[in-house]
This record gives structure tokens, sequence and C-alpha cells, in this order.
């Protein structure tokens, strides 16, 4: 699932790197800030007061969501194979991938499911072995 969300950033941001590649960046400096705030609780810090400064100010990227729609207007057309609606579009990859497989790191209750077919959680003697 990673690699898959590494390559939809990587897509979304190539398709209009002169203005998108510096909110990708934003966004990692985001992710530094908040990282930053949360150990302040325990008196530590990760960021100089410049880098607190400019990181507060960056860019933050769009919902994944919305990056596969927008990778979808612009690389079907100029890659052979890749398509612009439908499951093997990058928003149908989307929710075939992502929205699956980050069950389990959200805490879903559809992640308890043992993986064995017709099994999920609340069916009788399924998913949670009770």
């Amino acid at each position: 699932m990673t690699f898959a969300l590494v390559q939809l950033a990587f897509c979304w941001v190539a398709a209009d790197s002169g203005s998108r590649l510096a909110l990708w960046e934003g966004d990692s400096e985001r992710e530094q800030l908040k990282l930053h705030r949360s150990l302040l609780a325990f008196g530590q810090t990760i960021l100089t007061a410049k880098e607190f400064a400019r990181f507060s100010a960056a860019g933050q990227l769009p919902s994944t969501e919305t990056m596969a729609r927008q990778a979808d207007e612009h690389w079907p057309e100029r890659v052979p194979g890749l398509h612009p609606t439908g499951l093997l579009s990058f928003h149908g990859l989307y929710q075939a991938v992502y929205r699956v497989g980050s069950r389990s790191t959200h805490g879903s209750f559809a992640a308890l499911a043992s993986g064995r077919p017709g099994d999920h959680p609340g069916a009788p003697g399924g998913g949670l072995g009770v």
C-alpha cells in the first residue's frame, strides 16, 4: 500500500512539478512540524526556530483521492495502458488498494477479519474467533 501511495504522489507531482513539488515538500515539513509539537509535551524538540517558522508556512497536499483524480486527468492520454476511469485508473486503484489496504492502519472493524473467504467480523463464529 505504501508503495502505491508514493507512486501516486510522484505521478501527481510529475503532472505539474512547477507548482506541485513545493506542496509535496511542504507536506513533509508539516509532518515534521506535527512531530515537533508532539515532542514538546516531553520537553523535546526537533526543529530550530527558523525551521519551525518555515514549516509552519509550508504548503499542504490535497487529499489522496483528489490527487488520484487529478492524475487521471493528466496521464492516461500520455501513457499507453493507463485508464482514465474504472478500476484500472489511479482513482480506481486508490479505492481498491488504499481504502482496503488502510483498514488495519486506521483500526477498522473490517480489519479484524481473518482473511478466510466469507469470514468477516460479526459473522457467526467468524472474524474475531468467538
